[in-house]
């Protein structure tokens, strides 16, 4: 199972093993939207189509989702809320493993040479990877703050002035940015979820009840993990 998380109303996840696509919808009393979890219910919807290797959404609604060859596309809701439809280029000469977005206005993607790319104006711009290879997951936040894996589970955070630079000394296995100052990661011999401190310059442990495989993080501080058997565990942080 993969998910993504904008907020606590946008979230999207893949379910195993052919990457079916659903989306989770909190209801209140009312049957309303709810921005917090408490006193609230919800269930996942199925979203017909495409069955897909990667999806994420941001805070804006807007999402992108990955082909099973390689084609990022984006999604548009025909009945809002319930169902809607894929847009996949026909043909594309890249084909990626990756795509992330942050907002409407910052996408980025990798091949699967581990270059980076970025979504500028109807078409990818190949971007240089980290001095120290290439890139083997990346993550946007809402603000536009992105970040980076390398082969080697080094984070790094990519800099307009500075491109990529690396971010602390720990070695990563997955990373979720909700934005600049909600990074998260998950990492060492356990698999416990890890918070990038930045003005301490340093991964704090966050205390974790098991092992995590999956991670994803919100802009209102909302933490989504998947654990070893598939269940979903929420955290606010």
């Amino acid at each position: 199972m993969k998910i993504a998380a904008g907020d606590v109303n946008n979230i999207w996840s893949l379910s195993p093993p052919f990457g079916a696509v659903w989306v989770y919808k909190w209801h209140g009393i009312d049957g309303s939207p709810c921005i917090n979890l408490e006193g609230t219910k919800g269930r996942w919807h199925f979203i017909p189509g495409e069955e897909l290797q990667a999806v994420d959404v941001a805070v804006d609604g807007t999402v992108w989702g990955l082909s099973k060859d390689g084609r990022p596309g984006t999604f548009d809701w025909t009945v809002s809320g319930w169902r809607g439809e894929w847009h996949f280029p026909k043909d594309l000469k890249e084909p990626m493993l990756g795509v992330s977005c942050g907002n409407k206005a910052n996408v980025w993607a990798f091949n699967e040479m581990g270059l980076p790319f970025q979504y500028d104006g109807g078409n990818w711009r190949i971007c240089s990877p980290p001095a120290s290879g290439n890139v083997v997951a990346i993550q946007c936040g809402a603000d536009g703050d992105t970040w980076a894996i390398d082969a080697d589970g080094q984070p790094f955070r990519y800099d307009e002035d500075f491109d990529w630079l690396k971010i602390g000394e720990m070695k990563v296995k997955k990373i979720a940015v909700g934005n600049f100052a909600r990074v998260y990661a998950i990492a060492g011999a356990k698999n416990y979820v890890w918070r990038w401190r930045q003005n301490e310059d340093r991964w704090a442990h966050i205390l974790s009840p098991c092992p995590f495989f999956e991670i994803a993080a919100g802009h209102d501080g909302t933490v989504w993990a998947i654990d070893g058997h598939n269940k979903l565990w929420w955290l606010y942080d």
